[in-house]
């Protein structure tokens, strides 16, 4: 609603309703969807909205999103630079201990 001018503006039809989609709030959705009514061209009559249920659908892909950005960082960021660097075939201390003696990069990975 900030970048847009005309209610139905919704920017280029290949990537432009990307931004126009993430600067809707939850009270525009349940309330409808300016532009998309069903008479006068769009901007008047029954707007198109969303119901109780899609917002919660809405904020728990929200949240699913959130909790896989994490996981993500925490898989890249501290486990796989620690498997990457935890035992070393010539680490004198890693051949000692028989069960890491012949482990293959998979082998530490897993």
């Amino acid at each position: 609603e900030k970048g847009f001018i005309h209610p139905q503006d919704r920017g280029n039809p290949f990537l432009g309703w990307i931004p126009w989609t993430l600067n809707l709030s939850y009270d525009r959705m349940l309330r409808g969807i300016p532009g998309t009514g069903t008479r006068y061209g769009g901007m008047g009559g029954k707007l198109l909205g969303v119901n109780l249920d899609a917002i919660v659908l809405f904020r728990y892909h929200a949240l699913c999103l959130r909790v896989t950005a994490v996981a993500c960082f925490i898989c890249i960021g501290v486990i796989l630079p620690l498997n990457l660097t935890a035992c070393n075939v010539e680490d004198i201390y890693c051949q000692s201990i028989p069960a890491n003696a012949n482990l293959t990069n998979y082998g530490r990975t897993t």
